[in-house]
């Protein structure tokens, strides 16, 4: 496959300008030492200049009109009339028409698969398994397909399969070996079948590609998120990037971990509303590298923020649940290590 080439601001001025003063595509291509190809290829990308289709015969305009009407996607009409994909977009455009995007087929296994599950969260494992996204999984675009993925330390492979199963999903969720990532003990893989509309109703959430380079926040959970479910959101959020320290930790208490200080405080504000208790001392903090952390110290607010999480909770990260369930019962120790 040949390289693509880049244009600079310079050239693509170049280009507009020669263009319009009537130079030729030849020699402006010889001006800046660059295909024929590329030059043209740029003119009809930017509506500089049209794809000729004057010498395409009635019948093959007609039935391209009629299969773009139909709902074939691009690769399907230019394979099936042997015509370029400017043309049949031209066409498109020409006729008021919007061609369909392609639509990876399921397989068998993914025949049920729960497009709407999250258009609506109304259960404790929809709000759980938000929060656990919101912070440990990822939504991408990848050859015309719309996926979600999740990636979690092998032990924790069971809540994994248990997204795959609320979404009525066949893929499987595969461990891979790993160097360093989670001590070196590897890592348990998900990835859903292709599905524009789980992909659009986690974007409300704020939930969209690279959003660990973004700076969001949680605003719109309260809108979105019954009051009564909010605290399996927040569950999730601790179990993806959150931290809980054992009773016998020199330094006690429930870390949430993110790359902004803004969902930082809109976190605590989050859980003080879910609570209905505005008095929790929660701190936030900025750490090294562009790290924020939400804290709660002392002992018995995090004594009271894990019971009203995990009170009558299904849903959870085991390990995790194992550590928050030392509070209810609280008790010195002498060693010391923390669930991450």
């Amino acid at each position: 496959m040949a390289k693509k080439v880049t244009l600079t601001s310079e050239q693509k001025h170049y280009i507009e300008i020669s263009y319009k003063l009537g130079i030729s595509i030849s020699q402006v291509s010889k001006d800046l030492n660059l295909g024929y190809g590329i030059v043209n290829s740029y003119l009809i990308d930017n509506d500089f200049k049209v794809v000729k289709h004057d010498k395409m015969s009635p019948d093959k305009y007609k039935k391209i009109v009629e299969l773009i009407k139909d709902g074939h996607h691009l690769t399907e009409i230019v394979r099936m009339t042997v015509s370029e994909p400017k043309t049949v977009k031209l066409i498109a455009k020409e006729n008021n028409l919007t061609l369909q995007e392609f639509t990876m087929p399921r397989d068998l296994c993914n025949k049920d698969f729960d497009d709407n599950y999250f258009e609506k969260i109304d259960t404790e494992a929809k709000a759980y398994f938000l929060g656990l996204i919101y912070t440990d999984g990822c939504v991408r675009i990848h050859n015309g397909g719309y996926f979600l993925a999740l990636q979690l330390q092998i032990s924790d492979k069971p809540i994994i399969e248990k997204l795959a199963k609320e979404l009525k999903c066949g893929n499987s969720v595969r461990e891979r070996k790993t160097n360093g990532v989670f001590n070196g003990t590897g890592v348990a893989e998900f990835e859903s079948c292709n599905s524009k509309k789980l992909f659009d109703d986690l974007a409300r959430f704020d939930i969209v590609p690279d959003k660990t380079h973004n700076s969001i926040t949680i605003k719109n959970i309260k809108e979105l998120v019954p009051k009564h479910l909010i605290k399996h959101f927040i569950r999730g959020v601790i179990d993806g990037d959150g931290s809980i320290a054992h009773t016998y930790h020199q330094s006690k208490g429930i870390m949430i971990y993110q790359n902004s200080m803004q969902f930082c405080e809109d976190m605590q504000d989050l859980i003080a509303y879910a609570m209905d208790d505005y008095t929790l001392h929660g701190v936030c903090t900025s750490r090294p590298v562009n790290m924020f952390v939400l804290r709660y110290r002392r002992i018995n607010e995090a004594i009271k923020l894990l019971k009203f999480l995990y009170e009558d909770a299904t849903v959870y990260i085991q390990r995790k649940y194992d550590v928050a369930s030392e509070y209810f019962n609280y008790e010195p120790g002498p060693q010391a290590k923390v669930a991450s």
